[in-house]
């Protein structure tokens, strides 16, 4: 027979041709690798069978449509697979082997749990068959039933056999069942691998209801067969003016959809014709082609689409062409998942070796000491890293809702502000910190951090408002003379500046605390990136090795961030003690901290003007700059000696002590907010990076993560045996898939 006769135009017609000797071991061949695959396990990296490149069958219609009498015309013997009145639940996949000469055929169901085939008598198979569908009363589901038919009557080809539509339902739960089906099939047809074999009944083509719903996952028709069933019915209703139109559709049918019209046999109630499906078939044939090519007058053209045979010529020829054309894409497709599959049990070993309970904790500890050096790398700036980039906004509403009516500090740097969103437009438009709308992590996350807690640090504020009363307690009862009012200022500075600031640097700390917090993946992203960046030489090569490990093994990345977190929190406590050292001794002495910068101004010119200096011009700087620090000083000790002492002007007294207070306050401000961005690095940032590989090297392990350990090592033992089988499945894929080829290119050769 002509194997191109009705394909899909534009449809490769080679491997058809090439490999018609050996239509049989094609298809045994590529049924036998789909089995296989369904036995691969569906891990990344791994394969199932719903992803393999190998096309198939799938009947539909409505139910008495015929599509039971097409199976079973197909098979050439009678069977009925389901009992009762639901009608089939599953799909039903059916292969059938032609062996010509064969005395007997032999029925064979696929085991689900081994996925071998099990020979059976026709009766058994009916009845395992049905009880796999009566099994699901009301229900539906995708698993399949695979059975095997070798005989020397049936066609060579494979079809899925699936529910039939239902038009109506009697019930809520008949309805449901017929929507569940709708939902099942639509799921095949929609998968553009198979090819739909649509049974309708012939007549008008403006009715074919479930062709319609092939047209629309296939509005050209070039996956989709129609198959006219019970032509005899309508013999009366052709004639040579009319036939030709019916059977190109009367306009309604797509001009690339293979069809066909046929009548299958059938029997009257009460008889039992089902030994004579095989004489029927041939005989129904000859005398569809009989009435409408001799009585009727067709068109040579429509020939091949009329009577059994020539569908059935025309399905074993597609199936040849389909499952040849397969071939390659299928053993691509299987040596892509080979690499995976070894690369997933090369990654298994990796974790399996780590997870050895006699170097677990060397290995965790290892590991953490690698992150810990990854720290420093992030904070020097790392291009490629894209995780957890966010703009100053994002930045500022992810801690304040994390710390929202915390009383540790005030999310806001001032009373004036009624809400963060009112902190956060001044960052933006008023102070404009750098960098406000761009998402960025890491070491640029770290600069514009700091730029923010010098902003918030410079809004410290006291409230100083000296009373008489106080002036006069502070003179004590020794005498007017005996008080100097810098003493005063200091001890009004201290008594009021020391809360103020304190709230200040909590809120520093834990920003500081908070950012380094949310850097744990950019860390463990930048190790990763590193493989395959253009500077990887750089860095070391332990970097993604270690971030590999890391990644894949959730307990040892809990144990790695929790250990940062925790120097974290120490190191948030430690910057807030050595802040307050700080502060401490700056208001035991604050009128020492009142102090000028000894540069003096600065300007562009000055570049030009700068020379080796000579040893008098370095005396006359040191002196000069001596006298410039101590100014602000002199002046506020100046001003400090004209408070008046006379009682009778204590409250010009108070009013000039609390204008002091506050300018004193503002100096020593300014003169802290000004070394803020120091202070970040050096009382938090370096000491944590410092010690930071010193803690993860002394990392522990509980009783708990030592069993947690040991159970993801037994898991991991497991998985690599279930990849172990996937993998002696693959080569004997791509072993038996490479003979075939070898053995079509021979007989190609000899030809």
């Amino acid at each position: 027979p002509n194997c191109t006769a009705q394909l899909p135009p534009g449809e490769p017609r080679a491997s058809c041709c090439v490999m018609s000797g050996d239509r049989t071991a094609l298809l045994d061949l590529l049924a036998d690798v789909k089995t296989r695959a369904m036995k691969i396990q569906e891990a990344e990296g791994g394969m199932s069978a719903g992803s393999f490149p190998i096309p198939q069958f799938v009947i539909l219609g409505k139910q008495s449509v015929g599509k039971s009498r097409l199976i079973e015309t197909l098979a050439g013997e009678c069977f009925n697979f389901v009992s009762g009145t639901l009608g089939s639940r599953r799909p039903t996949v059916l292969e059938f082997r032609n062996v010509p000469g064969m005395a007997q055929s032999v029925w064979q169901v696929r085991d689900p749990s081994t996925n071998m085939w099990t020979k059976h008598t026709t009766a058994e198979v009916m009845r395992i068959v049905g009880q796999a569908h009566e099994s699901l009363g009301r229900s539906v589901t995708t698993v399949p039933i695979s059975v095997r038919l070798e005989s020397a009557n049936c066609a060579d080809m494979g079809v899925v056999d699936l529910p039939g539509f239902r038009s109506y339902g009697a019930d809520d739960g008949a309805r449901k069942l017929g929507d569940d089906i709708e939902k099942l099939n639509e799921r095949y047809m929609q998968d553009s691998k198979n090819v739909m074999i649509c049974v309708e009944e012939a007549g008008d083509s403006s009715t074919y209801a479930i062709l319609g719903k092939c047209k629309k996952v296939d509005p050209a028709g070039r996956r989709t067969i129609l198959v006219r069933n019970k032509l005899d019915k309508y013999y009366q209703d052709l004639t040579p003016a009319n036939v030709d139109t019916w059977l190109d559709g009367d306009g309604n049918l797509p001009k690339a959809l293979p069809k066909f019209c046929m009548t299958l046999p059938f029997w009257r109630e009460g008889e039992d014709k089902s030994g004579q499906i095989q004489q029927m078939r041939k005989a129904l044939a000859e005398q569809d082609q009989q009435k409408l090519q001799q009585e009727k007058k067709c068109s040579r053209s429509h020939y091949d689409q009329i009577g059994f045979q020539k569908f059935q010529v025309y399905m074993e020829n597609r199936t040849e062409q389909m499952y040849g054309e397969a071939v390659g894409p299928v053993l691509a497709k299987i040596t892509e998942a080979k690499k995976a599959n070894e690369r997933i049990i090369e990654a298994l070993d990796a974790d399996i070796a780590a997870n050895d309970p006699t170097m677990v904790l060397h290995t965790i500890r290892d590991a953490g000491m690698v992150f810990a050096q990854a720290v420093k790398h992030v904070m020097e700036g790392f291009l490629m890293s894209e995780v957890k980039r966010v703009d100053m906004r994002s930045e500022m509403q992810a801690f304040a809702d994390e710390h929202r009516g915390s009383a540790e500090f005030d999310l806001t740097p001032h009373e004036g502000f009624q809400t963060t969103e009112e902190y956060i437009r001044f960052l933006q438009d008023v102070a404009q910190i750098p960098a406000f709308g761009v998402e960025v992590n890491g070491g640029a996350q770290f600069l514009r951090l700091k730029v923010e807690l010098e902003t918030f640090f410079r809004f410290c504020e006291i409230k100083v408002d000296v009373t008489e009363k106080e002036v006069i307690n502070m003179r004590g009862v020794t005498g007017y003379g005996h008080v100097h009012w810098g003493d005063v200022i200091a001890k009004l500075v201290a008594a009021k500046g020391n809360d103020s600031m304190t709230k200040v640097v909590g809120y520093i700390a834990e920003r500081l605390r908070f950012f380094f917090s949310t850097q744990k993946d950019v860390i463990l992203d930048f190790m990763h990136n590193v493989h395959g960046a253009p500077d990887e030489h750089m860095y070391s090569q332990l970097f993604p090795q270690r971030a590999q490990l890391i990644s894949s093994n959730p307990m040892m990345k809990e144990l790695i961030y929790n250990c940062y977190d925790k120097v974290l929190q120490r190191q948030k406590a430690e910057f807030v003690d050595i802040m307050q050292s700080t502060l401490d001794s700056t208001w035991k002495s604050p009128m020492q901290m009142v102090k000028a910068a000894t540069m003096g101004h600065f300007t562009a010119d000055m570049i030009d003007q700068m020379m080796i200096p000579s040893l008098d011009d370095t005396k006359e700087r040191v002196q000069s700059e001596w006298l410039r620090r101590a100014k602000p000083k002199q002046i506020l000790d100046q001003i400090a000696r004209e408070v008046p002492d006379d009682p009778a002007r204590t409250r010009d007294a108070a009013e000039q002590i609390s204008s002091l207070v506050l300018k004193v306050f503002a100096l020593i401000r300014s003169l802290t907010a000004d070394q803020m961005e120091l202070f970040a690095v050096a009382f938090f940032q370096l000491p944590m990076m410092n010690r930071l590989e010193e803690d993860m090297a002394g990392l522990t392990l509980s009783d708990e993560h030592m069993r947690r350990y040991q159970e993801r090592r037994d898991q991991n033992i497991r998985k690599r045996q279930q990849h172990q089988e996937s993998l002696k499945e693959m080569d004997w894929c791509i072993k038996e898939i490479e003979k075939f080829q070898m053995g079509a290119a021979n007989a190609t050769k000899r030809h």
